[in-house]
């Protein structure tokens, strides 16, 4: 019998002790879990951004070389069409 009230007393003083402990310790975590994930994403959104910033820098990039390439074309295309215009001329 004896065994029995010191198994429940210590049970109860497990409980005492358990459940403020529990009432501070959720409520702090839950916090910490949030603050870690609104963090995590905020960088993974920023991470995003810088990827999406450098392929944008990339298409200008390219997009300036194709201007490049096509005026060089046009003008080798107009000395041909003048050479030979003035080539069949008399």
């Amino acid at each position: 019998m004896e065994a029995s009230v010191a198994t429940l007393s210590l049970m109860a003083l497990i409980l005492v002790l358990a459940i403020p402990l529990l009432a501070i310790a959720a409520p702090v975590l839950i916090v910490l879990a949030i603050i870690r994930a609104l963090s995590g994403s905020s960088g993974k959104r920023r991470q995003a951004e810088v990827e999406e910033t450098r392929i944008m820098q990339d298409i200008h990039h390219g997009l300036s070389e194709m201007e490049k390439r096509i005026t060089n074309l046009e003008t080798i295309i107009l000395e041909r069409a003048r050479k030979t215009h003035h080539a069949e001329r008399p």
